[in-house]
């Protein structure tokens, strides 16, 4: 049996201690949206912007850091949370849709598998779910780029992230 401290403070801030109660705590206060389709999918890059996959990238992809959902859940004025489908390497997107300090509505969505970036996208446009399923390239190559921003898990990303929100 697994246990996992939730704390609720009085002003009404919840901590979460541990991935799964916090997956359970928030579904259990908002029904969870599922997008019956994979988000960001993987797909091709121009030849010049490709990443080479090294053996050591390549393994690297297959352990998880949940602890990147756990800070999305955490994060203050969370309006939905949203689950793209599970592919078949166990890829799977998901995250929040927040306010930001200046009252604008913002997507966030990771992976918990590592080499992969956490994903800002402005959720005042009207498609931007629609968007979401297309592949990153497709995505810069079509859009602006005030529409989505990149935060890779290096070094104080979290703060990077809060600072982002803040404005």
């Amino acid at each position: 049996m697994q246990t996992a401290t939730v704390l609720v403070r009085c002003n009404g801030e919840v901590e979460l201690r541990d991935y799964e109660a916090a997956r359970n705590f928030m579904a259990s206060l908002n029904p969870v949206p599922e997008i019956a389709t994979e988000l960001l999918p993987p797909g091709p890059w121009p030849k010049q912007e490709a990443i080479a996959e090294s053996p050591e990238r390549t393994a690297a992809k297959q352990f998880l850091d949940h602890s990147r959902l756990s800070f999305l859940l955490g994060l203050g004025q969370v309006e939905m949370r949203v689950v793209g489908v599970r592919t078949l390497g166990n890829r799977r997107y998901e995250g929040v849709v927040v306010r930001t300090s200046t009252g604008k509505s913002i997507a966030l969505l990771d992976c918990p598998l590592l080499k992969n970036a956490l994903y800002a996208f402005d959720a005042e446009v009207p498609d931007w779910m629609e968007v979401a399923k297309l592949t990153k390239h497709e995505i810069y190559a079509s859009r602006p780029a005030a529409f989505i921003r990149i935060f890779r898990h290096q070094g104080n990303w979290q703060g990077r992230v809060i600072d982002f929100l803040r404005g």
